[in-house]
């Protein structure tokens, strides 16, 4: 009996219906309609086979993905930070619904075996709906929160959440304002591949809503002569990592204000793309399910230009040939001269646009008289 009441009680994952222990999970044998959680069989099984470290790829988002090598103790630090940050218990129903093959996904099952949670398994997709009823915490991107929010299923599933966090891309205006009637805590990450996941969290709603990402773990950070953020901490291995976004710093936190190799220097003018995409869905699409994106294309005068993107057929030409009365709505040079047309965006394998393949599948629309 002494034995039985200090017991610990481990986690489980789900999967299609069925519910098995982390390290019996490793040794299933998946069918051939179950191939897609071989990504996450094979970190469990690395995992509990006491693996020192793992090679992990980057989502692509900003270049070409690279192999990054992450240690087993950077990987337990980020998923004990969360934990603490969230105060999330043992025993917890949680959601994984990213591709386990990029880095937020795989801290799902990492923060899972860790703290002893039961996981639910679904395969990546735009409408991640599960079958489960009682999920206390998930992590998912822009887009899966934006689909789930059109059904009153998914709303359902949302509003009984805990917790959400939400990362791997900026979230729109629009979608921010749905978010605050959420009955659940909503939080946007911040972080990559090569700080294990986030490294900071800022809350979306509720009585803390805030601007500001505040850091978790023993995570520091500092600015550069750039103005952009460095971070340092056990995810780190205590080395200074170089980012490429401007922040505004603040005690324990920080604004970010934009990527600085999301900028086009147009004569001189610096843009930057995600300030002035954001004003564009704000001002233009009037809660339309419209995908815009902005990038940059060389040109012979001024070295680059601000070039839009979007799925709207009608809308690219509308704006092309509004031009020299929409650009009066926005900040100088912040309304794109040349519209692109496409009809779905390129995304990368982690669900992240990918704004340089889309530029390059696009087509120019012309002007209608």
């Amino acid at each position: 009996m002494k034995n039985e009441k200090h017991k610990v009680v481990e986690g489980s994952i789900t999967l299609a219906g069925q519910s098995y222990g982390f390290e019996a999970f490793g040794r299933l044998k998946l069918t051939a309609d179950q191939q897609w959680a071989f990504e996450t069989q094979t970190f469990i099984k690395d995992w509990f086979s006491r693996k020192s470290h793992f090679e992990i790829y980057t989502s692509g988002s900003t270049g070409k993905p690279k192999q990054i090598r992450l240690h087993r103790e950077q990987i337990l630090s980020s998923a004990l930070a969360t934990i603490s940050a969230l105060a999330l218990p043992a025993q917890i129903n949680s959601l994984v619904a990213m591709d386990t093959r990029f880095i937020g996904g795989k801290m799902m099952i990492a923060r899972g075996i860790i703290g002893r949670w039961h996981l639910h398994l679904l395969p990546p997709s735009a409408y991640p709906l599960p079958h489960c009823t009682s999920i206390h915490f998930t992590a998912l991107v822009p887009m899966q929160v934006e689909s789930l929010l059109k059904t009153r299923e998914g709303l359902a599933f949302l509003n009984q959440l805990t917790h959400l966090i939400i990362g791997g891309a900026p979230i729109s205006t629009a979608l921010s304002e749905q978010i605050q009637h959420l009955n659940c805590y909503a939080w946007h990450t911040y972080g990559m591949t090569e700080t294990v996941s986030h490294i900071a969290l800022k809350s979306l709603n509720g009585d803390h809503k805030s601007d500001l990402f505040r850091v978790i773990g023993d995570n520091e950070i500092e600015v550069n002569e750039e103005e952009c953020l460095r971070i340092r901490g056990t995810v780190t291995r205590g080395k200074w990592i170089e980012t490429h976004d401007l922040v505004e710093l603040h005690h324990n936190g920080f604004k970010w204000l934009g990527r600085n190799d999301l900028t086009v220097n147009s004569g001189g003018v610096k843009i930057n793309i995600e300030s002035a995409e954001n004003d564009i869905r704000q001002k233009l699409t009037d809660g339309k399910t419209i995908d815009i994106a902005l990038w940059k294309a060389p040109h012979p005068h001024y070295g680059e230009e601000l070039v839009g993107l979007t799925n709207d057929l009608k809308a690219c030409v509308d704006w092309k040939n509004q031009y020299a009365e929409l650009k009066t709505h926005f900040k100088t040079y912040y309304f794109p001269k040349r519209w692109f047309y496409l009809n779905t965006m390129i995304r990368t394998g982690s669900g992240k646009l990918d704004r340089a393949a889309s530029f390059k599948a696009a087509k120019e629309v012309e002007n209608i008289k």
